[in-house]
């Protein structure tokens, strides 16, 4: 299944390239373009303490998109985000964003599934720690399609323990 990143407003930045079937690989290819520098440094500016802290300040967001992305392909999510127009010294303005799915019962959406056991136990974890009763009982009906039984049993007690506070509070 190929689903395209998404551009606002409809303009496509990324060229798309058809390539040669191979099992268990997709068969087509997003070029997405480098674009300009993130910012230039003259060499009078680079011991510039002012000038660095706003040069630190330009790269925070697109290092975050990174580590993000990073993060997130490591989970099996199969989302990415960045930047589609770069623009030297500036802010990113215009972000694309990818999603890349498995189909049910495919290895990557298994790592899914047991990358969300994780994410909403501690989501649950944290409405229980406080004290938020009403808003775990709506994670019930998803929890019934995650392999919570094949989670640490760290999560399975963490997720319990949060129905149980909920259900406590409903009697």
């Amino acid at each position: 299944m190929k689903v395209l990143p998404m551009s606002p407003n409809g303009v496509t930045h990324v060229p798309e390239q058809n390539m040669d079937e191979k099992e268990g690989m997709p068969n087509w290819l997003l070029k997405l373009p480098i674009g300009q520098p993130i910012v230039r440094i003259p060499i009078t500016d680079s011991e510039d303490d002012d000038r660095c802290e706003q040069i630190k300040g330009i790269l925070e967001p697109y290092l975050r998109l990174d580590q993000e992305n990073a993060v997130l392909a490591r989970l099996g999510l199969g989302y990415f985000e960045w930047p589609l127009i770069m623009r030297s010294g500036r802010l990113p303005q215009e972000i694309g964003i990818g999603l890349v799915c498995g189909l049910p019962d495919s290895p990557q959406f298994e790592q899914q599934r047991t990358a969300l056991c994780k994410i909403i136990a501690s989501i649950l974890k944290s409405y229980h720690f406080g004290g938020s009763k009403e808003q775990i009982p709506a994670w019930a009906e998803v929890l019934k399609q995650l392999p919570l039984k094949q989670a640490n049993p760290l999560l399975q007690k963490a997720v319990q323990d949060a129905l149980d506070f909920a259900a406590a509070g409903n009697s």
